[in-house]
């Protein structure tokens, strides 16, 4: 056994001693599922795999690690898409599963808000709140697997976030564990509490760096009745984004994503799906209404006034909604059949996409012409999801060009999946010294050892 084999042994038997009662796995072909991420990119090795069942082991586990000095990793779902959520190589960090606290509350009718344990997956958290003839507004394919506590750590968007906003908005508490071990409460899920600093703000978005999220207390939405899904097909970007300005003097516009042509054939091969509308376009958008009556006249009026009339095929029923939907969540993972892939999470004005499409093209063609180049996202808040495969999966090349491309046009390197370790280097594109500078002071403030996900998100 080597010197370092051996430290990991004594650094793990320390921690066993600690945490009676807390599953703490070093089996290797176990540790295999937790070290990888969703995309096959992000690649390590762990310590050893912590899985709590409540929060007062959460704690456990932290303190124990702050005592021990043993970095922390925290993992949820596992559907992290820039590395934050998976160990670096060096087997240091101990990952610190949340997925056992998915323990899911009653619905609180007076404020319609439901608490749930951080390991509770959008999906389960979904059907609660439908149990109760309420809505999360919040959605995205990975539904089944992503975890609240997660998708807080990310402030993940989706495709609703146009108009119910990101998971910042759904936020009505959090429950946390510090950095040392100890915990803090805002679970009153009050509209009006202005009492001291909002500390569950700030943990929203900030990837698992400053403290780690153990229950969310959600803000639900009365269900609409009625759902109108439309497929439309384009030209180009520039058409889709005038389309997204007749779309929005529709009622209840709730969601408008597109998909390139690219895209839209690779599902169909990798599906089987028969082509949804009769002719061929560059673009498709997908859009989404929600509202307490029929929209489907308002729709039609609204659409009959664009020149050239866009073909569009439409949807009010579960299954053609599904069907319908079905292009554009399925781009993801058929993307990863294909290969590793490259995968940008940017943000851009509305106003500046169609640029900005035409120039990143012409330069991925020069730079990598044999890449397999694909466009999805959500085209009503100017979030585009750029993959690219064929280069290799640490040819940092891609990242470099696809992310100074978007600085230029004014945009942000992460939308929604974050900045993790993936983005880390590239901060500064869109974030100044001043801004960064403060960042590293509330860290140094609330995790002055770096104990909670160590080069993560700051450079």
């Amino acid at each position: 056994m080597s010197s370092t084999d051996e430290a990991a042994e004594r650094t793990l038997a320390a921690l066993r001693e600690r945490l009676p009662g807390v599953d703490l796995i070093a089996d290797r072909d176990v540790l295999a599922g937790y070290e990888t991420d969703i995309t096959g990119r992000f690649v390590g090795s762990a310590l050893a795999v912590a899985r709590p069942r409540e929060a007062e082991q959460v704690a456990a586990v932290v303190a124990a690690c702050h005592a021990a000095a043993v970095p922390i990793v925290i993992q949820g779902g596992n559907t992290g898409l820039v590395g934050g959520g998976v160990p670096r190589e060096g087997g240091k960090e101990l990952v610190l599963s949340l997925t056992a606290l998915d323990w899911v509350g009653e619905v609180d009718p007076d404020s319609n808000q439901l608490d749930v344990g951080a390991g509770t997956t959008l999906e389960a958290a979904q059907r609660a709140a439908a149990a109760a003839g309420l809505e999360l507004p919040i959605d995205h394919p990975a539904r089944a697997s992503a975890t609240i506590g997660g998708m807080v750590a990310t402030d993940a968007g989706g495709a609703l976030a146009l108009r119910h906003g990101t998971m910042r908005r759904r936020v009505a508490g959090l429950e946390l564990v510090l950095a040392d071990g100890s915990r803090v409460t805002r679970m009153a899920g009050l509209l009006k509490d202005n009492a001291g600093y909002n500390l569950p703000a700030l943990v929203v978005g900030s990837e698992g760096t400053l403290a780690v999220i153990t229950a969310v207390r959600l803000q639900l939405e009365p269900a609409q009745p009625f759902r109108l899904t439309a497929l439309f097909g384009l030209r180009d970007l520039r058409a889709a984004i005038d389309l997204l300005r007749v779309l929005r003097g529709v009622p209840g516009l709730e969601a408008a994503d597109l998909l390139d042509a690219a895209s839209m054939e690779l599902v169909r091969e990798q599906r089987g799906l028969r082509a949804p509308l009769a002719g061929e376009h560059g673009i498709y958008v997908v859009s989404q209404l929600a509202a307490a009556e029929d929209v489907t006249a308002e729709l039609a009026a609204a659409v009959e006034g664009i020149d050239p009339e866009p073909e569009v095929a439409v949807a009010s029923d579960t299954a053609g909604r599904g069907e319908l939907w079905a292009y554009r969540e399925a781009v993801n993972e058929s993307i990863r059949a294909t290969g590793v892939p490259h995968k940008l999470d940017v943000c851009l004005p509305i106003a500046a996409l169609a640029a900005y499409d035409a120039a990143l093209r012409e330069r991925i063609a020069a730079a990598f012409p044999d890449a397999r180049f694909y466009i999805y996202g959500h085209v009503g808040d100017g979030n585009l999801h750029v993959n690219l495969v064929g280069p290799a999966p640490d040819d940092d090349g891609v990242d470099d060009l696809v992310l100074r491309c978007t600085a230029e046009f004014g945009g942000t390197i992460s939308a929604e999946h974050g900045v993790g370790i993936a983005k880390g280097r590239y901060l500064s594109l869109c974030r100044s010294g001043a801004d960064i500078e403060a960042m590293r002071a509330l860290k140094r403030a609330l995790d002055p050892t770096d104990l909670l996900g160590p080069g993560r998100v700051l450079p």
